[in-house]
């Protein structure tokens, strides 16, 4: 019985010295003139987040492309997008994105054969 409480507390110390780390790794100390340490958050940084938001907006993108190319099928969906490509400059750029690639391809036939 005497075990017991002395393990609660090691256990209950070791949370709080991970919660201190993890707090501490958010933080850097700086030292002021006076010599006093005071702690300042990192400033975050927002690339991690852009990356994250354009892989998202590339995948949903290509998830619309396989459910249109599942709907019109391969020969409406190339004909679609080839009276697209005789329109200006801009509409050329937009069939050259809304192109059936090879991923679209698989994952529509890989799509296909499970519905």
């Amino acid at each position: 019985m005497p075990q017991e409480p002395n393990r609660d507390f090691l256990e209950r110390a070791r949370r709080i010295e991970a919660a201190h780390r993890a707090a501490g790794a958010r933080y850097v100390r700086l030292v002021e003139k006076d010599g006093m340490l005071l702690p300042e958050a990192r400033a975050r940084s927002w690339r991690g987040a852009l990356l994250w938001l354009l892989l998202v907006a590339a995948v949903a993108f290509e998830a619309l492309k396989v459910a249109a190319f599942l709907a019109f099928g391969a020969s409406a969906y190339a004909g679609r997008v080839a009276l697209i490509a005789e329109g200006s400059g801009a509409d050329r750029i937009v069939s050259w994105l809304v192109q059936a690639d090879p991923l679209v391809q698989a994952v529509a036939g890989t799509l296909r054969g499970s519905i």
